[in-house]
């Protein structure tokens, strides 16, 4: 049998090599602090401002360049859907970063999870870019955010890290392909 670290991992190795993933952190909920309405967890509210962000932000480090129109056009017909996924504090103090990909962006909303979600990234061999409104050190807040700084952060991260990818990445094949 195959434990879910190793399946984690498996999966993770198949991953699109220019995606983005965004998590957005959520607090551990008792079942009874859910809504009967899809499950949902009151935990949401610290970080209802995320969702209406990530609409946004790119799905991957190439679309920072794309006209609008044509964008929009790919994305209803189904590519380069943006990749983002809730997820507990506690799962992803389990995993680690390349179990999620190479470019991951974090949101949180309260200074607990903030301040975990930080020791997490501090531990990680590839830096994490994490928004958030707790404004800690090494945060972003939320108003400062922007598609450059989200770009940039993944431009740096193929600077010292793109050689660790199946087909190597470079700063100039991002050039030429933009």
């Amino acid at each position: 049998m195959i434990s879910l670290h190793d399946a984690i991992a498996a999966r993770a190795q198949t991953l699109d090599p220019l995606k983005i993933y965004y998590v957005v952190l959520l607090p551990e909920a008792a079942t009874e602090d859910y809504s009967p309405f899809k499950g949902f967890q009151i935990g949401w509210r610290e970080v209802d401002w995320a969702l209406g962000v990530l609409a946004t932000l790119p799905a991957d480090v190439l679309e920072g360049e794309v006209p609008l129109d044509l964008l929009v056009s790919q994305r209803m017909g189904g590519a380069r859907s943006l990749q983002w996924t809730p997820l507990w504090i506690t799962a992803l103090e389990q995993l680690l970063v390349t179990d999620i990909g190479l470019f991951v962006v974090l949101f949180s909303g309260n200074a607990g999870i903030a301040r975990r979600a930080e020791q997490w990234r501090s531990g990680q061999k590839i830096d994490v870019l994490h928004i958030s409104t707790a404004e800690l050190p090494g945060t972003i807040h939320p108003s400062q955010l922007a598609i450059s700084i989200v770009i940039s952060h993944c431009l740096s991260t193929i600077a010292l890290h793109g050689s660790r990818l199946d087909v190597p990445i470079s700063l100039s094949s991002i050039s030429r392909a933009r």
